[in-house]
């Protein structure tokens, strides 16, 4: 699924939330979930994790990915997209630019997301991108 094929609507809740739950599978073939911030950009979500991580080792061993991501959880118009897809571990790159969500959450302090881009750089952490095959709108309104 390309951006273009990413519907409208969905779209605009991605680029406006970043409040993600991960869903990897175990070794034992159990699902797993993680609470994250999602990062989306060109229609894909990244998650910024270290390399030693479960998620990152349940991600190199099966790329099948789930993804949730939801709008504040007091948010009396409470919405969430499911983001099905395929995850890669990209090694050795910073995180992708874009603007802050309008999700009311205070923006990452420049010491922490520069340490954090070193951290990337050096291969301590990774990113995770997942591509989506299918991502559809959660509205308990329609």
């Amino acid at each position: 699924m390309t951006n273009e094929n990413i519907p409208p609507d969905v779209h605009q809740f991605l680029e406006a939330n970043n409040r993600t739950f991960l869903f990897t599978t175990r070794a034992d073939g159990s699902p797993t979930c993680h609470p994250m911030i999602g990062l989306y950009k060109e229609g894909k979500l990244y998650f910024n994790t270290y390399r030693k991580s479960v998620k990152t080792r349940n991600a190199q061993r099966d790329s099948q990915a789930t993804c949730l991501v939801t709008t504040k959880w007091n948010d009396p118009h409470f919405r969430a997209v499911v983001f099905r897809g395929s995850a890669t571990v990209l090694e050795g790159q910073e995180m992708p630019d874009r603007p802050r969500p309008r999700t009311g959450i205070n923006p990452v302090p420049q010491g922490v997301s520069g340490r954090s881009n070193d951290r990337l750089k050096s291969g301590k952490r990774i990113l995770i991108e997942v591509t989506p095959a299918e991502a559809l709108l959660l509205d308990k309104a329609r």
